[in-house]
């Protein structure tokens, strides 16, 4: 029970490591389109300012959140050795061959 509730929270945050930097990243190419539809004759370099830089400020939080969160949690507790994000998730690191679920 213990070893599978481990496994599910190791893939809780890989999804979030994906919203977060997947969805910064579509949030911050978004508003970057919305502001030159929106500002068609507008210079690019004018584009971003301190009205509209809270548009992408959002999204590059969000992706460094993403990060963050992956250099933080998605490790192997034992050897540190980044995890895997594709899918199906592994139970065994792939350097060290422990298993994941048993961590603590």
């Amino acid at each position: 029970m213990l070893r599978e509730k481990i496994f599910s929270d190791l893939r809780r945050v890989l999804h979030l490591i994906w919203l977060l930097v997947g969805g910064g990243s579509i949030l911050f190419f978004t508003g970057l389109f919305v502001l030159g539809k929106i500002h068609r004759a507008a210079p690019a370099e004018t584009l971003i300012n301190w009205r509209t830089v809270w548009l992408l400020l959002t999204p590059v939080v969000m992706v460094f959140a993403g990060v963050y969160i992956s250099g933080r949690y998605g490790r192997c507790p034992f050897c540190r050795q980044h995890l895997s994000t594709h899918y199906p998730i592994r139970r065994t690191c792939s350097r060290c061959g422990r298993d994941v679920r048993l961590y603590q």
